[in-house]
């Protein structure tokens, strides 16, 4: 160790740079498309796995003030770094902590009637004990289900109007403070989709309502994908998640100039020679069919190479190569062909691009988003900043 610092065997380098360089295209974008709209950072998960304190100080330099986040640990986190920056918890929150979101000014999201009833009990129970003030209120945005299904009031036909009413019920609770209304797209990331156009539809039907009885909230419902295709659907605020770190939504759905802020290197921990018949890795899925040179790298499924991105690649002196066999929990083992390689040699997972990570997301099946928040704790983060 030289002035405290580790030479890792795995360290991901972020470039707080290109997330601030992101920031402000994205703005670019929105203003184009929806001149009133407001962006809303989202750092949950560590900031997709960035590490959420030096995001969030970044996109504060550049001018974000909203940050939405998972639960209440993340939003203190936020709160540490920005003392007056707006902060929204989109999942639940144990009622028992809603005096403590009372105390940093954090706003939580209300997803049904009996879920209020719980908070509003804990914020009476709190003010009875003289630990908050009877006057202070909890900032709440309202959660709308128009069809993911997974959270929310929902707005199916024979709910709509139900809902509604519960609503506009809970504006006169004197615990609440009711401000934002949202909702989230199931299928924005599709180029071509009916959904999308659907959820707007019923979700400007319910603020239409709610609006019609005396109560005008805050408005969104984009999230990257459908910021990217929609601007903010006419709403106050727009969701930006996976677009700020420099990844795409999907395939289909993308912003040319997004720089990928992450790239994941780990090193050659062994060279040796593979025979003919031998296998390797658990499981002896892979046999060699002929004396081959192998390279086993440091890095495996604790550090975020998730097992089902075996028979993905690494690059190498600037040359793809590919994982065989099993992906281990601390260790990968790739084939090197005729690549001249030495033990604590630097291999490149994630690439400046962010072409590899898409390539291992495809051969695992799965999407960028799983792999970045599946980085694990033990890879060391190098930040590269010189804020623009």
């Amino acid at each position: 160790m030289i002035n405290g610092f580790y030479a890792y065997k795995n360290y991901a380098q972020i470039d707080l740079d290109a997330i601030a360089a992101n920031y402000k295209l994205l703005c670019a974008d929105i203003k184009k498309k929806s001149p009133q709209a407001t962006p809303i950072c989202v750092v949950k998960a560590d900031a997709y796995g960035h590490g959420a304190p030096e995001c969030v100080r970044t996109l504060l330099s550049v001018g974000a003030d909203f940050f939405a986040v998972s639960d209440i640990s993340e939003a203190l986190e936020v709160r540490r770094v920005s003392p007056a920056a707006k902060i929204l918890i989109l999942g639940y929150t144990e009622p028992s902590n809603a005096p403590i979101l009372i105390e940093k000014n954090i706003i939580q999201t209300l997803h049904s009637l009996s879920y209020a009833g719980r908070l509003e009990e804990a914020i009476q129970d709190s003010r009875e004990r003289g630990e908050i003030d009877k006057n202070e209120k909890l900032s709440l945005h309202i959660k709308l289900d128009t069809g993911m299904n997974r959270l929310g009031f929902s707005l199916c036909a024979d709910s709509f109007d139900n809902s509604v009413e519960e609503i506009l019920s809970l504006s006169k609770t004197e615990c609440f403070s009711l401000e934002g209304l949202f909702s989230h797209f199931a299928c924005a990331d599709m180029a071509e989709d009916e959904m999308s156009e659907e959820q707007i539809e019923l979700f400007f039907r319910a603020y239409n309502a709610l609006k019609e009885r005396g109560l005008v909230l805050k408005t969104h419902i984009s999230n990257s994908a459908g910021a990217l295709r929609f601007g903010s659907c006419g709403c106050d605020y727009v969701r930006l998640g996976i677009v700020l770190y420099g990844l795409s939504p999907s395939g289909e759905v993308r912003l040319s100039g997004l720089t990928p802020a992450m790239q994941l290197f780990s090193r050659v921990s062994q060279v040796h020679v593979l025979k003919k018949g031998q296998s390797l890795s658990y499981g002896a899925t892979y046999t060699a069919e002929k004396d081959m040179r192998v390279a086993t790298i440091s890095i495996g499924y604790a550090d975020g190479l998730i097992r089902a991105c075996s028979g993905g690649s690494v690059i190498i002196e600037g040359q793809k190569v590919k994982i065989i066999g099993r992906i281990c929990m601390d260790q990968c083992i790739v084939d090197l062909g005729d690549i001249e390689v030495y033990e604590g040699d630097i291999v490149t997972v994630y690439d400046k691009s962010g072409e590899n990570i898409e390539s291992l997301a495809k051969a695992a099946n799965t999407i960028n988003y799983e792999l970045i928040c599946l980085l694990g704790r033990r890879v060391y983060r190098k930040y590269k900043k010189n804020v623009i």
